[in-house]
């Protein structure tokens, strides 16, 4: 992450709006105040509650980490998308410390850690503030962590959410420890959080039990079906009993583009008999749902083969290629795990992290 700008110069080329000066200041000083009363000491990880951001309403829900004397800090998961990766990670569908949790895990994030573990753009940002710190775990660390995407620095909405959430952390957490407060929801589903109000710079916050905002819909299916090249398949391609395992995964290598690194997606065709790799392609974050469709058709017009069943483990690839399927008479069929292709996965990305 060298050579990134840290302090605000005015307009930026890109979308990323660089904190100010005054900005970095706010949060190192309430991530300080934060560490000072070392909440991790009466508050457990389990003990989840939100701060609403001032700019967009959206709610973070803050995890307090510490309690296991490992990891000291606080992840501030953005909105119900952000609570439902932060949930797979607690009842463990997903390992903690996997290359899985990059790409389900939606938060800003601050961990206390030793200088060693710093890079040199925080080291220098930390200089160039006049800032401070010494001995063990007492180095604030700040990340962005958005799913398919590399760990980043935050931008000016981040470190202004946040400083927010910090200050109003220690502020429960103060609370809780005096016995002012119990974190223990009122009937299940329901979080404490705190919501600005007023208007302008206002310090003025209330709290209240609120549900979490529905989550998103599913995506719909890439534009629409192409019948007529569905009927010429159909023409020249043979109609079989094979199955083929289907999926698209993110490889955990970081491709660099000129915003932010991000993690491709691969998708990888595989007969469920033979093993034999019918079709392997990378593809970006924002372009992979319909190059992979066309990758899938393409797989079948080059075989001139149109399986008995697409075997899929994950309900976004049957709900992508169902259409395609249902007009080539073919049925798809979700399951636990693919086998065969969690092999040709593995394997993959040994190779690739070796490189």
């Amino acid at each position: 992450m060298e050579g990134q700008d840290l302090f605000s110069t005015g307009s930026t080329p890109t979308k990323r709006t660089p904190p100010s000066r005054e900005e970095w200041r706010s949060l190192f000083a309430s991530a300080a105040e934060f560490k000072k009363i070392e909440p991790w000491r009466w508050i457990r990880e389990t003990d989840v509650f939100g701060v609403a951001d001032r700019q967009s309403g959206e709610i973070g829900y803050c995890c307090i980490m510490g309690e296991l004397g490992e990891v000291f800090g606080m992840a501030v998961y953005r909105g119900t998308a952000g609570l439902q990766g932060y949930e797979k990670i607690r009842t463990g569908q997903i390992t903690p410390g996997g290359s899985e949790v990059l790409f389900c895990q939606d938060c800003l994030f601050v961990s206390y850690d030793d200088r060693e573990e710093l890079e040199e753009s925080d080291r220098r940002l930390i200089r160039d503030l006049g800032l401070k710190f010494r001995g063990r775990n007492a180095w604030p660390l700040f990340r962005d962590y958005k799913p398919g995407y590399f760990p980043w620095t935050l931008d000016r909405d981040g470190v202004l959410w946040m400083t927010d959430a910090l200050q109003q952390a220690t502020e429960v957490c103060s609370r809780v420890a005096r016995g002012e407060l119990v974190l223990k929801p009122p009937k299940k589903g329901v979080y404490l959080v705190r919501i600005p109000v007023g208007g302008g710079g206002t310090t003025a916050w209330k709290e209240e039990w609120k549900e979490p905002a529905p989550g998103a819909e599913r995506a719909p299916a890439e534009g629409p079906v192409d019948e007529l090249r569905l009927r010429k398949i159909r023409q020249a391609a043979k109609q079989t009993k094979a199955a083929w395992e289907v999926d698209f995964f993110h490889v955990p290598v970081p491709v660099f583009s000129e915003m932010r690194p991000y993690f491709p997606f691969a998708m990888a065709i595989v007969d469920n008999d033979s093993g034999l790799i019918l079709e392997m392609h990378l593809a970006s974050i924002d372009s992979y749902r319909g190059e992979f469709i066309e990758r899938f058709l393409a797989c079948v017009e080059g075989n001139k083969v149109i399986p008995k069943d697409i075997v899929v483990s994950s309900r976004e690839v049957a709900h992508l290629l169902g259409p395609w399927a249902s007009h080539l008479h073919t049925e798809v069929r979700v399951v636990k795990k693919l086998k065969t292709l969690e092999k040709v996965r593995r394997e993959l990305e040994g190779r690739l992290g070796g490189a």
